[in-house]
Formats: structure tokens, sequence, C-alpha cells
């Protein structure tokens, strides 16, 4: 199931699959000191365990029962999931894996864990709602190699020398497709630029919005996705006509590279200036980035009312069933700001 996931994100990479058949806990303890003897202090090693939550249930009971066990993981209390689990409260099929890789992780000092995202069948497949599987994106990390990690890292994840790098970029790939309808090619050897990042390039001219275009999902490598972004803020927003060469010398550059989505279910997890918002309910989308709520002075009712809007959702969908996302974002441009 991993494998076609794997080679869309790594185009060079060996895999060992390991089976776990037998929900032992001792066993777990044996193949997790076997994994971290292999791994030791190698960083070049990507642990996977793949497992459904709950199965078959009305939506509010799978979600209910998937709360309790994503808390036991988060919380790092192996033994406790593996008995909730092992007694039927929680529905992990693949119990044994998740139990090794979460031993694993402890012996390598993974400490670090976030939760990416918590499903249903009924969100990704609009499957019926009284019989759904819940599914969950996990990471594990080591604190001590955060700053290799683009997960882990939020506001201030950038150097001074990486911003002017990006904004000239982003400033010469819109500049060479408007002069001669070709993209350049960036070359760097900043590892930064290969991780996998969604961005957003913004146009302003005269302190006006001029353009602005951006990519939400972190799967491509971040010097593609400005290329691509600047490029398209300048030519495919539908709010304004393509960008004249002329109007080069008037416009300035405002970038904004994105944390991951993460779904929350209590909105005292917005903090505004800080988070921005996406909000999704059935076909319909909308986000709005860290910085306009502050630029507007919102509340934080006022930014999901408006996130709302922008999906073409009625101003109180957030209350009803839609599903909320909060990421940051760190933000600079030409300007300094």
């Amino acid at each position: 199931v991993q494998i076609p996931f794997l080679q869309e994100a790594f185009k060079d990479f060996s895999i060992v699959p390991v089976i776990v058949s037998s929900n032992s806990y001792v066993l777990c303890e044996k193949l997790a000191d076997a994994l971290v003897k292999i791994i030791g202090k190698r960083n070049d090693v990507l642990v996977i365990a793949s497992s459904d939550m709950s199965h078959y249930h009305a939506l509010d009971l799978a979600k209910e029962i998937d709360k309790a066990t994503l808390a036991l993981i988060e919380n790092n209390e192996t033994e406790e999931l593996f008995n909730f689990c092992a007694y039927g409260k929680g529905e992990l099929c693949g119990l044994g894996a998740v139990t090794t890789l979460m031993l694993a992780m402890k012996q390598l000092n993974a400490s670090k864990i976030e939760l990416l995202r918590y499903a249903t069948s009924a969100n990704t497949a609009g499957s019926d709602i009284n019989r759904v599987v819940g599914y969950c994106s996990v990471v594990f990390s080591n604190e001590i190699n955060s700053d290799k990690n683009p997960i882990k890292r939020g506001e201030n994840m950038l150097s001074n020398e990486q911003r002017k790098k990006i904004l000239e970029v982003a400033r010469q790939s819109m500049t060479e497709y408007l002069k001669t309808g070709k993209r350049p090619k960036t070359t760097t050897t900043d590892p930064l630029f290969q991780e996998l990042r969604g961005a957003f390039v913004t146009i302003h001219k005269n302190g006006a919005l001029r353009g602005c275009i951006g990519r939400i999902i972190a799967d491509k490598p971040l010097v593609e996705v400005i290329e691509d972004m600047a490029i398209q803020a300048a030519t495919q927003d539908p709010r304004f006509p393509v960008l004249e060469t002329k109007e080069l010398e008037d416009i300035d550059l405002e970038i904004s590279v994105l944390t991951p989505l993460k779904e929350i279910d209590d909105i005292k997890k917005i903090e505004v200036g800080k988070h921005g918002l996406l909000i999704r309910k059935g076909f319909f989308s909308g986000l709005l980035l860290p910085q306009v709520a502050t630029e507007y002075g919102w509340t934080k009712e006022e930014f999901l009312e408006h996130t709302c809007l922008k999906a073409g959702l009625e101003p109180q969908a957030w209350k009803n069933g839609a599903q909320i996302y909060i990421f940051s974002a760190e933000v600079f441009g030409e300007k300094g700001n």
C-alpha cells in the first residue's frame, strides 16, 4: 500500500517490508530492538508503520474510538496503547507494527510526535457515514535533528540568505517567463530548496494586490514551487490580467513558506496572526494566509467566517460540519517585511 507513495516522494530508495502478524508485546519489543541495532546513528532510514484505525462504525463513533487511540499515540503511551487495542477498545489492525514503531522511536530518542491529519473514508471517498474506516498520519522525529526536519520547522525556519535566494528565484522566474515564455531552471546546493514544501507568491503593485497564487500540498521541492507560483501569480490569477513586463519595476514580491496542514477540532487552537486557515466542506475549500487576519484586524471568528466565504460557503459553515485546518507560514518580502 505504501510503495506507490514512496515512489512518488523518493526517486531512489530501497525498502525492506516487514509483516507483523502476531500482536505480541514481547515480539514487538524484540523487533524494535532489532530495528534500532540496524538503524543505529544513520539518518537516512525512514520507518513506516501502516495500519487502518477503526473499522465500519458510524462516523461519530469511529471518531470517538480513534480520538482515544490517537491520544495514547500522541502521548507516547506504548504499553497503554497496546492493551487498549488488545482488549478491543481501539481497533488498529496493525497494532503490532505501530507498537514496534513506537518502541523503536523511544530508543532512538524520536520523542517529538505530531499528528498531521486524521480522516475517515467519509472524507476521502464519500462513503456511507454509517460505515466508515478511520485513517491518520503521525510523524515521530528527533528533536536534536529538528533543524533538518521540514515538518518540525515553523516560523523563523529560514536564514536571511535563504530568504534572499527565494526572492531572487521568484523574481527571476517571473521576469524570464514574461519576457521569453520560458521558465529558467534554478541551480542551488542548499538542501532546504529540495525539501517538499507548500508556498505562496504574492505580487503587490503600489501597495495593492496584483496577484497571488500558492500551492498548499507539500509534494514538490520548494525551489520548483517558488518558480511555478511566481509565474502563475503573474499570469494565472483569475482576478487580474496577465502582468506586463513594463509593470515589473512597479511591483514587489512577498513569499509565504508553509508548514504542513493540521486538522483541528477546537478553534481555541487557532492563534490569529500565527496561523493561516483552510476550510473544507464537500467539494468546497478556501484558504487564507496568516497575515490576512492581521492586515484586516479580524477576530478569530471573523477569520473563520471570511475563510468560509473564500470557500464559497456560508459564513457560519465552520460551525456546521466543515473541516478546519491550521498552518503556519514564514512571510517575507522584497520590502523587508
